[in-house]
């Protein structure tokens, strides 16, 4: 990552895979695409497919129950005055 914030082109990059579950009313459509253009878990789930949705829905309670209590969000201060004078 510092590489890239200064400019320089990284020399290895990681392959891509974005996946998700687009929710309809009658059912749902799995979109995903890969670096390798292999399908996702080995092609054991079909693309399309209502029980999907409560799939997606699990996932986003995990998600949520994670950032609420488990992701601990540091936040940046910078340093007093009284710190920077005292390190002089």
């Amino acid at each position: 990552m510092k590489v890239v914030l200064n400019g320089i082109a990284p020399a290895r990059t990681d392959p891509y895979e974005p996946s998700c579950i687009l929710n309809m009313e009658n059912g749902a459509l799995w979109l995903h695409r890969a670096a390798d253009n292999k399908p996702p878990f080995l092609n054991l789930f079909p693309r399309r497919l209502k029980k999907l949705i409560g799939v997606k829905n699990l996932f986003e309670r995990l998600y949520l129950f994670y950032l609420r209590y488990l992701c601990i969000v540091r936040v940046y201060t910078p340093p007093t005055m009284e710190a920077i004078l005292g390190t002089i």
